[in-house]
């Protein structure tokens, strides 16, 4: 990958840092959160595999439970759904600090 791409990425994954710390800090929603996570690693030019699989089952956490709170007409998760929840962010976060610069 050539450095241009490189920067690229970081300037993404930077973003969902980002975006993570306005969800924990009360600045965004958790609909913001997974929409804006999704268009992020959607955008990266070369993430690597063994990155885009293990994003994707973290995600995929928040996103069925933002589903659920939409089916259930909620506007926070539940008992259940808040651990998913606290569980898939610290994963998210290392899981992106560990590709950072």
């Amino acid at each position: 990958m050539n450095a241009e791409f490189k920067e690229y990425d970081q300037r993404q994954l930077k973003l969902m840092l980002d975006f993570i710390d306005g969800y924990e800090t009360g600045r965004s929603g958790l609909g913001q959160l997974v929409s804006n996570l999704e268009a992020l690693h959607s955008a990266m030019e070369d993430p690597s595999e063994s990155f885009s699989d293990s994003f994707e089952s973290l995600w995929g956490q928040l996103e069925v439970t933002y589903a659920m709170m939409l089916d259930e007409e909620r506007q926070a998760p539940n008992k259940m759904e808040s651990r998913l929840v606290a569980e898939a962010i610290p994963g998210l976060k290392a899981l992106i600090g560990s590709q950072s610069d």
